[in-house]
């Protein structure tokens, strides 16, 4: 977790043409973690071409949700929603996995917190939440558990939304 050397190391591999599509998606996550946004998508974006070259779907579908929530973040909505679809239609056609969990935590956000529509939020933070059981991924099943806590929030389940906050943070604590 050395970002500022990570990035240096990377950047300099990089300058030397010595990176494979998947060390420039690390070469985006170092930049992402030192702040620079700008470098971070470029690079995430390179990193997308060259894994759909190399028909890793699978990574590509990922980076591709990385941009999704990058371009959302930033407020370009249409642009977002175009990194978006890039996921799902890779995932479309695949055996239930990961990413499809990651791309159900993002359809989540983007149906509770653009749409409002609370209870699809939670009918997909559900999907994510069983992804995350079904495969072992903590880390989709926690963002799935917190998301569908906000939603149950939102639609006055108060009770039954904090519980379930509580048990996301108790997981990160612990």
């Amino acid at each position: 977790r050395d970002w500022p050397l990570a990035l240096s190391l990377f950047r300099e591999a990089d300058a030397a043409g010595a990176l494979e599509p998947v060390d420039v998606e690390r070469l985006a996550e170092a930049a992402f973690w030192m702040g620079n946004l700008d470098e971070c998508v470029e690079a995430r974006e390179r990193a997308y071409a060259g894994l759909v070259e190399e028909g890793d779907v699978r990574g590509a579908a990922l980076v591709a949700l990385h941009l999704a929530f990058h371009h959302a973040g930033r407020e370009a909505l249409a642009v977002a929603a175009g990194w978006l679809e890039n996921a799902t239609t890779l995932l479309a056609d695949l055996p239930e996995c990961v990413e499809q969990g990651w791309l159900a935590w993002i359809q989540a956000i983007v149906a509770g917190e653009l749409f409002g529509d609370r209870e699809e939020e939670s009918r997909f933070a559900e999907r994510a939440v069983e992804i995350g059981r079904a495969l072992g991924d903590r880390d989709v099943e926690s963002v799935g558990v917190l998301q569908k806590g906000g939603a149950f929030v939102h639609l006055g389940r108060v009770d039954e939304g904090l519980a379930l906050l509580d048990l996301v943070m108790a997981r990160a604590v612990s």
